[in-house]
């Protein structure tokens, strides 16, 4: 597949809100994924703003507790606030040169591995309702138009993020369904952790196996966390799906 076929995928795959597996925790890991494999950045990371103001993470590219760590400690500062708060992308070639603004989040960085952030804003119309921050640790500058393919990915998730609904036919105002998907996803980290505690599995390999048994009964994952939360899955249910999950 070329790198035009690569793009085309997944924008469609970000503007997909119709298909039975699609829901906004299921577009917001997408998002992070194609910031790794498409624009060239080493982890990425994506928060959304909460009723009250303040950003919650919501995805990142991967499970490494330093990463997790790092973008959540970006409640207070960094470049994702900075970019939700101005509406702008937020450039960090060199994080030693943002001590003085962001001292524990570069500090934090640095010892990740991190030489550079960026963040751009997760918007609707202009109206911010996150940010999405890429992370390299190569030395090396983000090039300019791998920062615009991560700001126009963004703008694609955002529109889908505030389109999607779990009723049919029914739509919401924007900071509603950006809540929506805040609800989403704790409700996911809830059920990964009965299925973590019940099967033994480290968190990505409980998400493997509720992603694996949505997919297998043609649902959302969200629909199968929700399951699990309200007990009307028992967790041991979902053993037979996937039995290569990984301990």
């Amino acid at each position: 597949m070329n790198r035009e076929q690569e793009l085309a995928e997944a924008f469609v795959s970000l503007s997909d809100t119709f298909a039975d597996d699609v829901d906004p925790t299921v577009l917001l890991d997408r998002l992070t994924g194609h910031c790794v494999a498409l624009a060239g950045a080493d982890a990425a990371g994506v928060m959304v703003t909460t009723r009250h103001g303040t950003l919650r993470i919501m995805s990142v590219s991967n499970d490494a507790t330093a990463l997790i760590d790092l973008v959540a400690l970006q409640s207070g500062e960094g470049p994702c606030p900075d970019a939700f708060r101005s509406g702008q992308a937020v450039e960090a070639a060199d994080l030693a040169q943002r001590e003085g603004s962001w001292p524990h989040f570069v500090a934090a960085a640095r010892a990740a591995g991190y030489t550079g952030a960026y963040a751009v804003p997760l918007r609707v119309h202009e109206q911010p309702i996150g940010a999405v921050n890429v992370l390299l640790s190569s030395g090396r500058p983000f090039a300019s138009g791998s920062l615009a393919l991560v700001q126009a990915l963004a703008d694609v998730t955002a529109v889908s993020l505030v389109s999607w609904s779990p009723d049919e036919g029914r739509r919401h105002d924007i900071l509603s369904q950006v809540q929506t998907a805040v609800s989403a996803k704790a409700t996911l980290e809830i059920a990964k952790g009965m299925l973590a505690e019940k099967h033994r599995l480290t968190p990505a390999a409980a998400q493997r196996l509720l992603v694996a048994h949505a997919r297998h009964r043609r649902q959302r994952p969200i629909e199968i966390a929700k399951a699990l939360v309200d007990r009307k899955l028992d967790p041991g249910a979902l053993a037979a799906v996937a039995p290569s999950t990984e301990h």
